[in-house]
């Protein structure tokens, strides 16, 4: 599964058995009752945070007593939250549901916490380790094949692989259908069809997978978002106009798409806190250089929060394209708008605006822009 949604599988067997030293709690609630222990932890303050219908923030804090905590609430529907203490970067990432949940962590690992007492998380539990089962093996065999990708494939191997590829997708296509079969009830396979389909080209599976759900979790507030997320698919498919981006750059400055036509121009969505993109911006700035003056730009997307941080790895990286951000991470206006559920990812936009090519990285873009440019003068 991608980076947002990590796997707790192996983390929670650290764990197992802590639960039985917890009272039972009572199920005739209508809302949540989180009770939980922080091993080796006396005092202090823990947070609970998600986001909202409208992408905002909203956190609610309380104390721990010798080292049990308790937090109250009532969910329209189920949707992850984040539980942490003074590290953000040591946190908890869970789906929340009504109802009783019994958690139990380690101070210096918040993250590997055991969660009791939640359908969905125990369902998302249950997917990550199916899932390591088929994409363990496939894995494997192409960090082998490829020596951690520092050897191209010859014609024998790359058959070799595209088999393989092709049996992986066959496998991981069965599992989640027969996943979300099995839990149609559950809003945690909403967010295993989004994980798994919502960055593909078109809705056309995510539909099918979506018709299976129970209309109550159709309506749920993932299930919605996957409807609007294919709605907007329809204005960012290949060859359609993309939308408009209108945001401020690094000194307040408006910027706007629609300025940049005439010239081939890449929207890269990053952020300073994301490894994989920043092991991607050298090889964009390559490209960048080799192509800039020849009509090719970059409006540089963050998905960040603190400026600081998204001004330091600009810096930090040489990025000297244009950058924007309203510094508000997922809830960035742009990347609802352009259905970005993971980073790094992009579009090409060709000099009338219209999109050529989507989540183009490495040697594909740099193949990609040396055909565009081909024969133009240096």
């Amino acid at each position: 599964m991608k980076q947002y949604f990590s796997s707790l599988l192996l983390s929670l067997l650290l764990i197992t058995g802590l639960l039985s030293t917890q009272p039972a709690l009572s199920q005739s609630i209508t809302g949540y009752v989180i009770k939980g222990t922080i091993i080796g932890q006396q005092s202090g303050v823990i947070y609970l945070k998600h986001k909202d219908a409208n992408q905002k923030e909203v956190t609610d804090s309380t104390n721990l007593v010798d080292g049990n905590f308790t937090f109250r609430g009532k969910l329209a529907d189920p949707i992850f939250h984040t539980l942490y203490m003074s590290n953000e970067n040591s946190a908890l990432n869970f789906l929340l549901e009504n109802s009783a949940i019994e958690i139990i962590a380690k101070r210096d690992s918040l993250s590997l916490a055991r969660v009791s007492g939640s359908k969905n998380q125990d369902a998302m539990k249950s997917f990550d380790g199916l899932w390591s089962e088929v994409s363990g093996p496939f894995f494997n065999y192409m960090s082998t094949a490829t020596q951690n990708g520092k050897i191209k494939p010859d014609s024998a191997l790359q058959l070799k692989v595209e088999e393989k590829q092709a049996e992986f997708r066959m496998k991981s296509d069965s599992l989640i259908k027969s996943f979300v079969a099995a839990h149609s009830n559950l809003v945690a396979s909403t967010v295993i069809i989004t994980e798994s389909y919502d960055n593909t080209k078109d809705g056309a599976q995510t539909l099918k997978l979506l018709a299976m759900l129970q209309p109550e979790v159709q309506q749920s507030a993932y299930g919605k978002a996957l409807y609007n997320s294919i709605a907007k698919k329809k204005n960012l498919v290949i060859g359609s106009v993309a939308p408009e981006i209108t945001m401020n750059d690094i000194n307040g400055k408006v910027v706007t798409l629609s300025s940049f036509r005439g010239k081939y121009v890449l929207i890269d969505f990053w952020a300073s806190w994301c490894g994989p993109c920043r092991q991607e911006n050298p090889k964009v700035l390559k490209s960048f250089k080799k192509y800039n003056s020849q009509g090719f730009e970059i409006l540089g997307i963050s998905l960040d929060k603190h400026k600081a941080d998204w001004l330091k790895a600009i810096k930090s990286d040489g990025l000297s394209w244009t950058h924007v951000s309203d510094l508000k991470e997922w809830g960035n206006s742009a990347a609802m708008d352009y259905a970005i559920h993971a980073i790094p990812d992009n579009y090409l936009l060709d000099p009338d605006g219209k999109i050529i090519a989507r989540n183009i990285t490495g040697q594909a873009l740099t193949e990609k822009l040396a055909s565009i440019f081909a024969g133009k003068s240096k």
